[in-house]
């Protein structure tokens, strides 16, 4: 009987460990060098600017990356607006 209560220890250690990774994949986003990345939140846009990297976002919430021209020497490659030429 011990060695059962073992195993199913070891499946709630294993499930925790899990639900733990999971959280943090959820929580985290990455942002392209040369871009910057905004939060929103069931559509409403927060005013926290997100810099190029690994940035810790609340779960739940999607964030977008937009590109910043003229932020280095090099041009990154930017989507046209409509219409411009």
């Amino acid at each position: 009987m011990r060695w059962l209560f073992a195993a199913f220890g070891g499946f709630r250690v294993g499930f925790l460990v899990l639900l733990v990774l999971l959280v943090v994949y959820l929580s985290t986003t990455v942002v392209p060098a040369g871009h910057v990345g905004v939060q929103d939140f069931f559509g409403r846009v927060s005013d926290r600017i997100l810099s190029p990297g690994i940035n810790l976002i609340v779960p739940g919430t999607s964030s977008s990356s937009a590109c910043r021209r003229g932020s280095s020497r090099r041009r990154p490659r930017c989507p046209r607006p409509r219409g411009s030429s």
